[in-house]
């Protein structure tokens, strides 16, 4: 291209008349990439007016985020301690987000009767678990755990033993 002592502007000239003939040829050029603006969106301090630029944005009313969410407790918290004449105004509603994990086994206990020709008759288990000791959202997780997040075997038997279930390697 150029020597290593070329001014910082023949080389942007160079680079210029290059992208021409590029262009002229018919070949591709370098794309013209506009500067990005994810900087632009950054709150800044004040300006020399005094005005933050945050007041000049019309962002729209704010709304909450958790008003649809399904809340599982409720749990009322009081200062540890509150002054001689103070007065209840209310709560202050703080929504935490959380996941649970847990096992949730179930024991059928399927009755059996021996009939007076000396055969035995018992219960049957629902419809969808016959001949399997592990429940349909078990089974879901698995399912969804190996093949659409790409975990491993090994990570997944560990996963399932390290929440509770009582599961071979095999048998996954």
């Amino acid at each position: 291209m150029c020597c290593w002592n070329c001014l910082p502007w023949q080389q942007n000239q160079i680079d210029k008349l290059e992208q021409e003939i590029l262009k002229l040829k018919g070949e591709t050029t370098k794309p013209k990439i506009k500067p990005s603006k994810m900087d632009d969106d950054l709150p800044k301090d004040e300006d020399e007016n005094g005005d933050s630029d945050k007041s000049k944005k019309n962002k729209g009313p704010k709304h909450s985020k958790t008003v649809h969410l399904k809340i599982d407790a409720t749990i009322d918290i009081q200062p540890d301690n509150i002054p001689e004449g103070s007065t209840f105004k209310g709560f202050r509603k703080v929504v935490i987000q959380d996941i649970k994990f847990e096992t949730f086994n179930t024991c059928y206990r399927l009755a059996e009767y021996q009939t007076p020709d000396g055969s035995y008759v018992s219960g049957q288990l629902p419809d969808g678990l016959s001949g399997c000791h592990f429940g349909n959202n078990l089974i879901r997780f698995i399912l969804y755990q190996y093949h659409h997040q790409h975990v491993t075997q090994p990570l997944l038997l560990k996963q399932l033993l390290d929440l509770g279930v009582e599961i071979s390697s095999g048998r996954l």
